[in-house]
């Protein structure tokens, strides 16, 4: 390899770099959005469903965690499936 193409790495390395830095600061920011904030439990919980079938009483497990997942998204997003009883009577 020469030198030309080292340096034309190195340079691409270091942009690269600073382009994933700047979408982060973005990101942080909130002007974009780079990465998910909520990130699930992964393999976790496509276990459940598959000791769902072995443990029909895990079911519940799996949907709490589904509805404390949703709470959170419409808190953060400002929505709310409650409505206030003092609000519905006037």
């Amino acid at each position: 390899m020469d030198a030309g193409c080292i340096i034309g790495s190195a340079i691409a390395a270091v942009v690269f770099g600073a382009v994933i830095r700047l979408a982060l600061w973005a990101d942080d920011r909130g002007w974009i959005m780079v990465r998910r904030k909520h990130r699930g439990k992964g393999l976790g919980v496509g276990m459940m469903h598959i000791a769902e079938v072995y443990q029909p009483s895990i079911e519940h497990v799996i949907d709490e965690i589904y509805s404390v997942q949703t709470r959170a998204d419409q808190e953060e997003s400002g929505e709310s499936d409650l409505t206030d009883p003092a609000e519905a009577g006037s």
